[in-house]
């Protein structure tokens, strides 16, 4: 399945935004998490979030999952990457 862009974007990007969003939302501590939310180990660099973020990009979405979610299911290369 082909999720369209929102109008002017041409590709996703993580750019310092994405990543405190991702942060906020997916890393221990972060002011959005809930159970409803996997987490990432908390010592991750911006370069292997990268490395997940293209490596997420070659992978076909499934969804949506229980709570709403679309997810896509892949081995990032890094072990032991998230914590739940």
């Amino acid at each position: 399945m082909t999720v369209p862009l929102p109008c002017g974007f041409e590709f996703p990007e993580l750019d310092e935004r994405a990543i405190d969003d991702l942060r906020e939302h997916h890393f221990p501590g972060g002011g959005m998490t809930d159970c409803t939310k996997g987490l990432f180990r908390s010592d991750l660099t911006n370069d292997q979030l990268e490395h997940v973020f293209q490596k997420g990009l070659e992978t076909q979405m499934t969804g949506s999952n229980a709570n709403d979610y679309y997810e896509r299911v892949f081995d990032s290369g890094i072990v032991n990457i998230g914590v739940t």
